[in-house]
């Protein structure tokens, strides 16, 4: 059975897109021209990796995801300071932090354990943030 390297994710809003290409400009000519930009249209909030998983279990994920998070109401997200991993002087991985909608991602971010614990996956290592 096929299997895909997969996350769920949600998608930085395409107006938003022109500032943070600009703010990727600047990081740029900062020095940080070894890093590995990524578009701002692939950019997304990850609510949880999932790692390698069969296409099949992928389909029934989205159903009950689908299900289960109809009802939720929308929500603002305000992005805010950046940061990176390992840290700002080598970084491999960089992240913008959230200032609003904080607690919505989170409660977001749980109720999508919930379903993939429900679909027999083990509980995550480390908590959402």
């Amino acid at each position: 059975m096929a299997r895909l390297r997969s996350f769920v994710a949600v998608e930085i809003s395409p107006p938003l897109w022109p500032s943070i290409s600009m703010a990727q400009t600047r990081l740029r000519e900062r020095g940080w021209q070894d890093v590995k930009w990524v578009a701002p249209e692939n950019l997304h909030i990850t609510l949880k990796f999932l790692g390698d998983v069969d296409t099949h279990r992928l389909t029934r994920l989205g159903e009950l995801l689908q299900a289960s998070l109809a009802d939720l109401p929308t929500f603002h997200v305000e992005l805010g300071t950046i940061g990176a991993f390992p840290n700002l002087r080598q970084p491999r991985v960089l992240w913008v932090g959230v200032d609003q909608g904080q607690r919505q991602l989170r409660e977001l971010a749980a109720e999508v354990q919930k379903v993939w614990y429900r679909l027999g996956n083990s509980s995550p290592d480390k908590p959402f943030h």
